[in-house]
C-alpha cells in the first residue's frame, strides 16, 4: 500500500493536511463539487505520481493540493494548451 497506510488512513491525512496546513475550511471540502475537493479527491485517489505522494511529504504534499485546486478552480480539464 502507499506509504505503508491504508488508502483511507492516506485520504484521511491528506484532508488533515488540506484543513490545517492550507486553510480549506472542512465545509468546502464536504462540497464535492469544490475545486479544493476535487484537489483532494485527485491527489487522494487519481494522482498517477511514482513513487505515490505520501501525507508524511508536507510541503510537496500542500503545493500539489493547491495546483490542483488552482487547476479545478480554473476549468483545468477544457484547457485548450
Amino acid at each position: 500500500s502507499a506509504c505503508n497506510l491504508t488508502p483511507q488512513v492516506r485520504a484521511a491525512k491528506f484532508r488533515q493536511m488540506a484543513i490545517q496546513i492550507a486553510g480549506t475550511p472542512a465545509a468546502t471540502l464536504n462540497n464535492e463539487n469544490s475545486p479544493q475537493a476535487q484537489a483532494l479527491d485527485w491527489i487522494s485517489n487519481k494522482d498517477q505520481m511514482t513513487p505515490p505522494l505520501c501525507p508524511s511529504d508536507e510541503l510537496e504534499a500542500l503545493q500539489r493540493y493547491i495546483m490542483a485546486a488552482f487547476y479545478f478552480a480554473t476549468g483545468g480539464g477544457s484547457w485548450k494548451e
